[in-house]
């Protein structure tokens, strides 16, 4: 049943992961440092389906073991998965030659709104609502194929 259902459990996780990023990039672009607006209109969303990845085992702290998949560099891109799984992977991006300074310097002032950290703090805010979609797209599409 999972073989069989492959490509509509991609397609539900894809569509997951726009509504990911989606939502990141509404927030953070309410939350981005304002002079001129330059720097929320450079805000940007993507979702990228495809590629190969592997397994990258090791430990953590504590000595637990973990597994991270990784692209596997050269990868077709185009390709929806080999032997560990697919990657869709999502990115929220700010295009500005300061948005990364902006994002990052905790101690600037912004009379005119906005905050530093404008797309680190949206997205550990929310990350579990980000799981959570992602997890309800794959039981719906496993649910559909089991029927």
């Amino acid at each position: 049943a999972l073989k069989s259902c492959k490509k509509e459990v991609l397609e539900e996780l894809t569509h997951a992961m726009v509504e990911n990023t989606e939502d990141l990039l509404g927030e953070s672009m309410k939350r981005a440092p304002i002079d001129e607006g330059f720097l929320r209109g450079s805000g940007s969303a993507r979702v990228n389906r495809g590629g190969t990845s592997r397994a990258v085992r090791g430990k953590d702290e504590a000595g637990k073991p973990t597994a991270t998949l990784r692209a596997v560099e050269g990868s077709d891109t185009g390709a929806l998965h080999n032997s560990e799984g697919a990657v869709i992977e999502g990115e929220v991006s700010f295009n500005t030659p300061y948005a990364a300074r902006q994002h990052e310097e905790i101690g600037w002032r912004h009379p005119n709104g906005g905050e530093a950290k404008y797309l680190e703090n949206p997205l550990k805010e929310r990350a579990q609502m980000y799981l959570q979609n992602l997890a309800e797209a794959a039981r719906r599409a496993l649910s559909r194929a089991s029927k």
